[in-house]
């Protein structure tokens, strides 16, 4: 398997009396659910910046970060003194014109392949706080399943993450086999222009 083999789990940000959906992404065609069950089994943030926001969505970034700290592209340098990573700076919104996301690796409840959610700016902080909970209760996020809901937003959805169940011994063990297995195709991991299009420009809330 490829990082691009993968199934990618977007958010269709619903409107009017439509409430968001998640997105899976399946050969025989888009499965829409409100809610989404799964352990987490790898998770990074990333950033990715692209002078030209039209284009097609397989268009590499000009510039990106994988340690948040780095830029290496153009322009580069440091991540802090970067003026696209400044709030205000992307082309509509309150957002920044670098586009940082968490990426959560999800093997999905009755599923044998992990796919992935690619966070937006507006569910940072919500997830952060959620997994620094689960650590000061010495919890792994591999340990638990995770019910991954969407709460409306002004520019684009949240995710709200709770913890619903522990995985018995048996499948904590599978669960840290195959996060060995894929670990090295998790590493390269990175934001896909179409998602980073698609995230509202909104700031973290």
């Amino acid at each position: 398997l490829t990082f691009a083999d993968l199934g990618k789990i977007g958010i269709d940000k619903g409107g009017g009396d439509a409430p968001p959906k998640w997105i899976i992404t399946r050969s025989s065609g888009n499965e829409y659910r409100e809610t989404i069950d799964g352990v987490i089994l790898y998770t990074t943030c990333r950033r990715a910046f692209w002078k030209n926001r039209k284009g097609t969505t397989t268009d590499p970034p000009d510039c990106f970060s994988n340690d948040l700290v780095q830029g290496i592209g153009d322009p580069g340098g440091e991540c802090v003194i970067c003026p696209n990573n400044k709030w205000k700076t992307a082309s509509t919104g309150k957002g920044k014109a670098c586009r940082q996301h968490r990426l959560l690796f999800v093997l999905c409840a009755g599923e044998i392949f992990p796919k992935l959610i690619s966070a937006p700016p507006t569910s940072l902080k919500s997830l952060r706080a959620y997994l620094l909970g689960l650590m000061e209760e010495g919890t792994g996020h591999f340990q638990i399943m995770t019910r991954f809901s969407l709460k409306p937003g002004e520019d684009w959805p949240r995710i709200i993450a709770r913890n619903v169940s522990p995985l018995d011994n048996a499948s904590i063990q599978s669960v840290l086999t195959m996060t060995r297995q894929y670990g090295a195709l998790f590493e390269t991991a990175s934001i896909d222009k179409g998602d980073a299009l698609g995230d509202g420009e909104t700031q973290e809330a």
